[in-house]
């Protein structure tokens, strides 16, 4: 066994940083009578020690020929494929997506995975989902990627507690190439049991046949040269990525949120949420719930019941988001001397990505005081209120919350935007066979817009649903801003006008 001594030397995270590492390359002895007292020295910086060296924690490698033969066009799809690593957010999370590509090795958060390319920290991805956004990387020219499989915090900080990935990139690559590729899904749709499940389900509409879909077209180019006999080197890469959505209703095994029934005799049931499209009004202070029967008038009032009513929200949730995206960037070196290397790198990184979900609703957010004179409520629902005087005059209120999801309008949708930039300038160099320098300053800058759509406006509801009679029919009691009536208390009485009044973007950047 070797032993070795292991010190380490610390630096700045990004966006702003400044790196060096000093390395002593161990000399390997040739027989077991090598003298004591000679056991090398290693100094680490922001770098993984190449494979066939010593190291503590293993190191797994995947090399470019593996990566080739995969055909795969999304990094975080490659390294997701390992064992150690689970999926972070890839192009198939919807809800609750940041719009980066991320990874998390042994499941301890993206947070606790340090990334790195050729050794130099990646920047953050997102001011909101601060871990790397692995779409910066060129994926045409990775020559390895090398991840570390154990901790690394002792060496690397908090930030690595459960690993590092170095994305290694072949900086000697000379000429010209293109690369071009399409990727596709293909799924049969033949899971019986819940395309008979689908069948049975209220508002489930079963999927098609055989599906091929989610289409991603890529197409990479990189260009590489020497000059003055060898010198100086650049490479340059630029690359475009395009992505199309895949919905959950065209699979048979993601149409359906499917839920435990006691109930149902099969045991299980299309369900998910109590907010649905018929509406569900609580009847304070004993809190029974009604929602509004199939009825020739469709205002009629029956019980809430749980095991048949619930909405099922996963058709119109995205499996695979839409998204585009353009890379460009260079490394540059040139060689003064053997111990006097500068260089500079560049990285751009545009990426445009729309989350969807199920659409949005009243999700019970405020506690609604309702006129028992509001011309929009039959009498029937009134008095199950307990309004004594349901006229147009009629001083009674009543309060309830209120679940309706107002499929009258369009699904939630969370357009996101990275814009990101990275540059590295330093100086790197050999003082002796045994010693090497790197010195560097890095930056990252990411300019982020997410821009929220179809979520809705709880002042504007209150607004909306408090309704009076007048000469030209019913009309809101405050008319700012152009106030619709939200007409909940009728199946169709929400019209795409009165949508339009409680939608209001959001913005963030």
């Amino acid at each position: 066994m070797k032993n070795t001594r292991l010190s380490k030397f610390k630096y700045a995270a990004a966006p702003i940083a400044l790196g060096m590492a000093m390395i002593s390359t161990p000399s390997f002895a040739q027989d077991a009578e090598e003298a004591e007292g000679d056991d090398p020295i290693i100094v680490t910086g922001s770098r993984i020690a190449r494979p066939e060296q010593d190291s503590v924690s293993p190191v797994t490698a995947i090399g470019a020929e593996e990566i080739d033969n995969t055909g795969i066009v999304r990094v975080e799809d490659l390294v997701n494929n390992l064992p150690q690593t689970v999926a972070a957010q890839t192009a198939f999370v919807s809800n609750g997506a940041s719009g980066t590509a991320t990874l998390n090795l042994r499941g301890l958060g993206t947070l606790r995975t340090l990334v790195l390319m050729d050794g130099r920290r990646l920047p953050q991805g997102d001011p909101f989902a601060t871990a790397s956004d692995i779409n910066q990387i060129p994926a045409q020219l990775i020559k390895r990627i090398e991840v570390v499989t154990g901790g690394a915090s002792t060496v690397y900080g908090a930030d690595a507690v459960s690993g590092v990935v170095n994305f290694i990139m072949d900086r000697e690559f000379e000429g010209f190439k293109l690369d071009a590729g399409v990727n596709f899904y293909q799924h049969d749709n033949g899971n019986d049991s819940l395309r008979d499940l689908h069948d049975r389900s209220n508002g489930v509409t079963r999927a098609g046949g055989s599906q091929v879909e989610g289409f991603t077209y890529d197409i990479n180019a990189a260009f590489g040269a020497s000059f003055d006999d060898g010198r100086g080197r650049v490479t340059a890469y630029a690359g475009y990525r395009q992505i199309e959505a895949i919905l959950q209703s065209d699979y048979d095994t993601s149409a359906c949120s499917v839920n435990f029934s006691a109930t149902d005799p099969s045991g299980f049931t299309c369900a998910g949420s109590s907010t649905i499209p018929e509406g569900r009004f609580f009847q304070l202070p004993n809190f029974n719930s009604f929602t509004l029967k199939d009825s020739p008038s469709g205002d009629t009032l029956r019980p809430y019941n749980g095991a048949t009513d619930t909405y099922n929200y996963a058709p119109t949730n995205y499996f695979q988001r839409p998204d585009k995206r353009y890379t460009a960037g260079f490394f540059a070196e040139y060689e003064i001397s053997e111990g006097l290397k500068p260089y500079a790198e560049f990285q751009y990184m545009d990426d445009r990505s729309v989350a969807q979900i199920a659409f949005s609703g009243t999700f019970f957010a405020t506690l609604e005081t309702i006129s028992c004179g509001n011309p929009l409520l039959s009498d029937q629902f009134a008095t199950t209120f307990g309004c004594a005087d349901t006229t147009d005059a009629s001083p009674e209120t009543f309060q309830t919350y209120i679940g309706k999801r107002m499929v009258e309008g369009d699904p939630r949708q969370n357009d996101l935007r990275h814009t990101s930039y990275r540059a590295v300038v330093g100086v790197k160099g050999n003082l002796s066979d045994n010693w090497s320098y790197d010195v560097y300053g890095l930056r990252g800058n990411t300019i982020y817009q997410n821009t929220y759509l179809n979520d809705l406006s709880t002042s504007r509801i209150t607004q909306a649903l408090d309704v009076v009679q007048t000469p030209n029919g019913p009309q809101c009691r405050n008319q700012a801003n152009g106030c619709v009536p939200l007409n909940v208390f009728q199946l169709g009485g929400v019209n795409r006008q009165a949508f339009d009044f409680i939608t209001i973007p959001g913005l963030q950047n």
